[in-house]
């Protein structure tokens, strides 16, 4: 049963007292350890670093929101979609688009913006949450590399923000004829790694055959581990299914994502690959043969979805 008591007890987090992840291997080890253990982990945030991205989940609510409600309007919105973002771009690397279910922003910090163009509050708000949230997931990823797992150390970087507008706003704008879509089903996210921050708990994480909500509370974030960091690590670090609960309230989320760099992976897959033959080892040579499939992953548009 989704968020019984019981279930909470047993979420792997880390004490709101505990200090940053970053610079201190004791909550390092323990979030690699719930990472191993259970897929996800709840980690906290430098008080700086909290507020800052605070600041930046009030400004992509108010733009998605505004999003959503022009493709209502517009009827853009009304029947749900796929997970594909084919919305507006106002730069190379910033897209808006509505769905039924949620407007979304997808941000790709690895490509450069036009440097003589002026940066927007949006654009700017994407730049600095990208930027905190990129030094967490890589802080993660060296702790897991030290801990005697050969996972890459960095890939490439995606960044989404959504807006769920909840039953009662979406009653209120298509009345209650049409039903609100689920917000974002039962999935495992593509990449390596996923970080999630949100302004009103309704992540959950599949434990056996229980959901259990993950309740963060202001200054957390969950980190997930995707199908990539499952197939590098042969299952070590197990993909963690995950899904979000129907809310009547609006909800804004924020997620941070690193795919395995394709060049890197089929590197990776041609050396593991040699080795394993030379060990003629089964085991490893399966754990090369997940490894060597990685890079048709990085071809799927689908976004991590929260």
């Amino acid at each position: 049963m989704a968020g019984s008591g019981a279930d909470m007890a047993q979420l792997p987090r880390l004490p709101a007292e505990a200090p940053p992840l970053r610079g201190d291997s004791s909550p390092a080890d323990r979030a690699v350890s719930s990472l191993r253990a259970h897929g996800f982990a709840v980690v906290s945030l430098p008080s700086d670093e909290a507020a800052v991205l605070g600041r930046c989940v009030v400004t992509f609510h108010t733009a998605l929101q505004q999003e959503h409600r022009r493709g209502v309007a517009e009827g853009r919105s009304l029947v749900p979609t796929s997970c594909d973002l084919p919305g507006e771009s106002t730069q190379a690397t910033l897209r808006l688009a509505a769905f039924a279910e949620r407007a979304q922003l997808r941000y790709e910090p690895n490509a450069s913006l036009p440097s003589d163009e002026a940066s927007s509050p949006l654009e700017e708000a994407a730049k600095a949450s990208a930027q905190i949230l990129s030094l967490l997931l890589c802080s993660t990823l060296s702790s897991i590399h030290e801990s005697g797992v050969d996972a890459p150390l960095d890939g490439a970087r995606l960044l989404d923000a959504f807006y769920y507008p909840g039953d009662n706003a979406w009653r209120a704008m298509v009345g209650h004829e049409r039903p609100l879509p689920t917000p974002c089903p039962a999935h495992e996210d593509v990449g390596m790694l996923t970080v999630v921050m949100d302004n009103a708990n309704a992540l959950e994480v599949k434990m056996g055959d229980d959901w259990s909500l993950v309740p963060l509370t202001p200054g957390e974030c969950a980190l997930i581990v995707g199908r990539q960091l499952d197939a590098l690590t042969n299952g070590e670090f197990p993909a963690c299914m995950h899904r979000v609960r129907p809310l009547t309230e609006q909800r804004t989320s924020l997620t941070f994502e690193v795919r395995c760099d394709e060049k890197a992976a089929n590197r990776a897959a041609a050396a593991e690959s040699a080795r394993a033959l030379a060990a003629s080892n089964e085991n490893f040579v399966r754990a090369t043969s997940a490894l060597s499939q990685l890079t048709d992953a990085n071809h799927s548009s689908r976004c991590a979805v929260m």
